[in-house]
């Protein structure tokens, strides 16, 4: 149809082959992450991210990191800023840079709604 597409934020609608991914449903771009959740700060998936005390991936000795870059692992990311500002730019970016004369669909998926409950400090008070 000609939509330039992107889609940010949490996934959690299938990763177990590439057609089920977000470049496998028609999306170009894609910056989030694909477990139903993770950690704000780190990205990792774990014990307070699924509820559980060790997840599968921490049973064969992995720490994984959930956060993408279209079909990469987004290097240089984790750890640097609560995952929504990461998301927000990522995002903002997106519609700075787009092309007005073409069409977009952006669908920015918040993960704030979702488990572990974690806010910013100053969110806090």
């Amino acid at each position: 149809v000609g939509y330039n597409t992107h889609m940010t934020g949490k996934w959690d609608a299938g990763m177990a082959t590439w057609d089920h991914t977000p470049m496998g449903r028609g999306y170009d771009t894609f910056f989030g992450y694909y477990h139903h959740a993770n950690d704000y700060y780190t990205e990792k998936l774990g014990a307070k991210s699924v509820g559980i005390a060790k997840n599968v991936c921490q049973k064969n000795g992995y720490d994984n990191v959930d956060l993408w870059d279209t079909k990469n692992p987004a290097y240089g990311n984790n750890g640097t800023v609560y995952e929504e500002e990461l998301f927000t730019k990522n995002t903002l970016k997106i519609i700075s840079n787009h092309d007005p004369s073409k069409p977009l669909f952006l669908f920015h998926s918040f993960h704030i709604v979702h488990t572990p409950l974690q806010v910013p400090p100053e969110h806090e008070k």
